[in-house]
């Protein structure tokens, strides 16, 4: 049965990536195909873009506003990234985000100079990091892989998915966080 994109889709891609180089080589080559390849299938119209992060460079998507009545934790818990490595990184996130949707002019200082943004923002972000903003939209959704997690953990590989530490792990990142 395929899937649509949405953001329970995202840990088994994210612990994929992580677990097969091959498979993570494909999903920032040809996204669509990589998650056709588990059962995924984003909407028609939907361009699907990747972003591999590292331990030095975090990139921030800034998703649509929520429609009324929808408060930002709901929002960005509802993105196919799930709840962002920059949310963990940037204690000011919802900060961020709410300004971005609130007001365009720091939008685009955000999209053109992150730092200078944060600065404005009072937003101290941890040092040694580069972070790059990007804004999703209707047509267009972003999935961040964060970098892999330390080598001690171990992976097994079953049904194209990957289980023990991994699933355990990404639940843990995965938690809500207030608006």
């Amino acid at each position: 049965m395929s899937q649509t994109l949405n953001r329970l889709d995202y840990n088994p891609v994210i612990a994929k990536a992580w677990a097969s180089g091959q498979f993570r080589k494909r999903l920032l080559r040809d996204p669509r195909a990589a998650l056709a390849s588990l059962g995924i299938t984003p909407p028609d119209g939907v361009t699907v873009r990747v972003i591999a992060d590292t331990p030095a460079t975090c990139c921030l998507v800034l998703p649509p506003p929520p429609p009324p009545g929808v408060s930002i934790a709901e929002q960005l818990n509802s993105v196919p990234g799930g709840v962002p490595r920059a949310a963990r990184l940037l204690s000011g996130f919802d900060r961020i985000v709410k300004a971005a949707w609130t007001d365009p002019a720091v939008k685009a200082l955000l999209i053109a100079s992150p730092e200078a943004a944060f600065r404005a923002l009072e937003i101290v972000p941890p040092p040694g990091i580069v972070f790059t903003i990007v804004e999703d939209a209707a047509d267009t959704a972003t999935l961040v892989l964060p970098p892999p997690p330390p080598k001690e953990i171990e992976f097994e590989e079953e049904a194209g998915f990957v289980v023990n530490h991994a699933m355990r792990w990404l639940a843990m990142l995965s938690s809500p966080f207030a608006s």
